[in-house]
């Protein structure tokens, strides 16, 4: 609970914004309400959430903490989230420390977006070189999945 500064960078399309200034010097600084998602979905009586969509400039690592409980969850959504190697480093981790949260969650399924819109199956086992992907991480257990699994056939 309280606020974070949003930077939003006047030189990037779309509004681009982050926690982090990203080593660059052309933004506007606001202020934001910040909550948790396990504390947001507490505070509205949300009982189910089947897909998580989580792209946040680097602070993806800070959003998974803040939804342990969801995440944990026998039944836990469905996440897709961006690895981006530049902007988690600009603050203070790495892609793998997001995977690890997740894996250590239960997640056992990992599949790369392709820039076409094809899945692919990631293979772990070293590190990971994670520049601009989208990943979606699936337990075993979600209905959904086999969907997931069929494109990436």
């Amino acid at each position: 609970e309280g606020t974070v500064d949003l930077h939003v960078f006047e030189d990037l399309p779309l509004s681009h914004s982050s926690v982090s200034d990203l080593g660059r010097s052309s933004f506007k600084t606001f202020a934001a309400p910040l909550t948790t998602i396990d504390r947001f979905m507490e505070s509205q009586a949300v009982k189910n959430v089947d897909f998580f969509k989580c792209d946040v400039e680097g602070a993806e690592l800070a959003v998974f903490y803040g939804a342990t409980h969801l995440l944990r969850q026998e039944d836990a959504p469905i996440v897709m989230f961006e690895c981006n190697a530049e902007t988690s480093a600009a603050v203070g981790w790495h892609p793998n420390d997001a995977i690890g949260l997740l894996v250590e969650s239960g997640y056992d399924h990992f599949f790369e977006i392709d820039d076409s819109g094809g899945v692919a199956r990631v293979a772990f086992g070293s590190d990971l070189k994670l520049h601009e992907k989208n990943l979606i991480a699936a337990k075993s257990k979600r209905v959904l999945l086999n969907q997931v699994l069929a494109r990436a056939a």
